[in-house]
């Protein structure tokens, strides 16, 4: 059993082919290109454009869907002016580069690596792995990944597709804000789902799915199969009513602080009798918040979730397994037990899609219980609950802790003293400012939680009653969740 990691990054390996062109300026063409401004590229092939250098790092500036700019610095201030078309011109994206000499053979042989220019050809590539191993996409860069739609069946034990290089988020993830990261962006249309996920235990981490503008048809989202995760999820419609953002297809399959807006459907299950659940998720400006694709039971559970603004927040929910602590409006029956009511004024900036919570007063504001597996933070990779300097914490309802204005809780270590000889008294100091962090009698062990971080000293030494020990120094450094054990050898004062 093996982990297969693959790259996602804009052009992939091999770079995507342009063509240089003369309007108002040095204009480079390709269909669909997805770039965000400021992206760094490097242009490689036959004959470089005139005033293009091959090998150097430009940056990009978006025109329009299919032609960019490129700029001399980051700042887009100073923009490459035409020359000449120039033959045989690819553009690789410099972020994966500096990847490939960071993780070097992460994603394979050195100039061969499982670097891919999207989601699909991914789906595409990794079509052979075997059923034994994890499959893990990691998306590297920030852009539009402008697809029609897939079905993502790999023959493999389990896959992962995230925002994630080596473990952190990269770019690529959208932290909350809408529009941001990477993005799935589909504009042309069809009855059927965007990414539509057949296999088996996929988990589905920190992108954006996206429908353009363009109407006529009702694609849907993202469907996930058995097993399957979708955590951090932002999934935007056309807002005229029609598909399904989030949909539980296959059986015990999860949503995690997931955004769904602009959609017939915000969440749907398939049919009865499907077992699912949804945690700390916000439907808004749906026709439905949430309707099952069936009005017989289904086997879900909701648990802190905000179904408000939509035409209708909860429609034929029946059967539930468990429901606690779901928000709605005045008058709505939100599902399960320690019902919320709140409303639209109760978002940040509501109208201009901004659902953070907007006071700490808002009813949504540690209002919520905890679970089993409930994820230890935010859609905006916040802590949850949010650190409060001493006030109540507790989860707050939907996809968005509100920021108390403190940061993350401050980190913690343990100093952990055995073997001590009973009646001695422990001195433990900071070696940076001297500072007392302990100062008594504990008896035969201690065991000490501290907020400071570094190097400290430990002094003991016995009371004036017989027999007398010898003063016992040491020195340790402490690390942030983590215990640093001394075993305290004192020596008879003979």
């Amino acid at each position: 059993m093996a982990t297969v990691h693959s790259l996602v990054c804009w052009g992939g390996r091999t770079g995507k082919s342009v063509t240089a062109s003369n309007s108002s300026g040095l204009i480079f063409t390709s269909t669909n290109h997805g770039l965000r401004d400021g992206t760094g590229l490097v242009f490689s092939g036959t004959t470089a454009p005139g005033n293009v250098t091959f090998g150097t790092t430009y940056y990009a500036k978006s025109l329009s869907a299919n032609t960019f700019a490129i700029y001399t610095e980051p700042e887009l201030t100073n923009r490459v002016a035409w020359s000449s078309a120039g033959s045989g011109v690819y553009a690789k994206s410099k972020k994966m580069l500096d990847y490939f000499d960071q993780y070097a053979g992460r994603w394979g042989d050195v100039g061969s690596e499982r670097c891919y220019d999207g989601l699909a050809s991914w789906n595409t590539a990794r079509a052979s792995a075997l059923p034994t191993d994890e499959e893990v996409c990691e998306i590297g860069q920030a852009f539009d990944d402008n697809i029609a739609n897939i079905t993502i069946g790999i023959p493999c034990g389990a896959a992962r597709i995230e925002t994630k290089v080596n473990g952190q988020y990269t770019e690529a993830y959208h932290n909350g804000a809408i529009g941001a990261g990477y993005r799935v962006y589909r504009t042309s249309m069809g009855n059927n789902t965007t990414i539509y996920v057949t296999a088996q235990r996929v988990t589905v981490d920190g992108i954006t799915v996206q429908l353009a503008a363009v109407a006529g048809y009702a694609p849907n989202g993202l469907y996930l199969g058995a097993l399957g995760k979708a955590i951090n999820v932002i999934s935007i419609g056309r807002s005229d009513g029609n598909g399904t953002g989030l949909r539980a297809e296959g059986q015990f399959s999860e949503f995690h602080n997931c955004l769904s807006i602009g959609w017939e459907k915000g969440f749907s299950s398939a049919s009865s009798y499907v077992y699912f659940s949804i945690y700390n998720c916000t439907a808004v400006k749906n026709t439905y918040g949430f309707q099952t694709g069936s009005t017989t039971a289904i086997y879900g559970k909701f648990y802190n979730n905000i179904f408000v603004g939509n035409t209708t927040n909860y429609y034929a929910v029946t059967g539930l397994l468990a429901s606690q602590n779901n928000a709605g409006v005045s008058g709505d029956t939100p599902y399960g037990t320690n019902p919320i009511t709140m409303a639209i004024t109760d978002f940040l900036d509501y109208a201009n899609n901004d659902f953070r919570p907007a006071l700490s007063t808002s009813p949504q504001v540690d209002s919520g219980v905890e679970y089993y597996g409930a994820l230890a933070y935010d859609i905006a990779d916040a802590e949850r609950p949010n650190y409060n300097n001493g006030g109540a914490e507790a989860f707050d309802i939907g996809c968005y802790e509100y920021d108390h204005g403190y940061g993350d809780h401050p980190a913690t270590s343990h100093i952990s003293l055995t073997n001590i000889v009973s009646g001695s008294r422990v001195l433990i100091t900071r070696d940076d400012t001297s500072a007392v962090l302990y100062n008594d009698v504990p008896g035969a062990s201690l065991n000490l939680e501290t907020g400071y971080i570094g190097n400290f000293t430990v002094r003991i030494r016995k009371g004036s009653a017989s027999p007398v020990y010898r003063e016992f120094t040491a020195g340790g450094t402490t690390v942030a969740d983590q215990t640093t054990s001394i075993k305290v050898l004192q020596q008879l004062d003979e």
